[in-house]
């Protein structure tokens, strides 16, 4: 799981732009819940922590393991952004009768959305340093 979580990287370009398929979308599924939900069931399990949800795997195994708790509010609130986003393209998706997937249109998000999405991709990396630290004691 640790490996899962540490081997996508975020869906970011060379000069911190989203990248973007040929369609205008992102898979927001592998580019940014994956690395999270991974991250936090590896450190969960070697915190012993028991919660199920996402958000609370991360607080509780940064409260066990004495570690920032702003971090794993973060992940948390970059965790709830990215799924609401997904979910909304979603909608649009089968209003429009196309098959939904975790694939977001960027041109379809306002400014505001685009550039939340785009700092919330740049911090995935901090559940690497989180599960680095967590799993190795620090």
């Amino acid at each position: 799981m640790g490996e899962m979580a540490g081997g996508h990287s975020a869906p970011l370009g060379m000069f911190g732009g989203i990248r973007k398929d040929d369609a205008g979308r992102v898979d927001l599924k592998t580019g940014g819940l994956l690395p999270i939900v991974a991250g936090a069931r590896a450190i969960a399990l070697r915190h012993g922590v028991t919660a199920l949800s996402t958000p609370e795997r991360l607080l509780q195994a940064a409260d066990r393991a004495g570690r920032s708790q702003a971090d794993a509010e973060l992940l948390a609130d970059i965790h709830g952004f990215v799924i609401r986003l997904i979910l909304a393209q979603q909608i649009i998706d089968i209003e429009a009768g196309i098959k939904p997937t975790n694939r977001v249109e960027i041109g379809r998000l306002g400014r505001q959305d685009r550039d939340q999405l785009r700092e919330a991709l740049g911090r995935i990396d901090l559940i690497r340093d989180m599960l680095r630290d967590l799993l190795q004691g620090l």
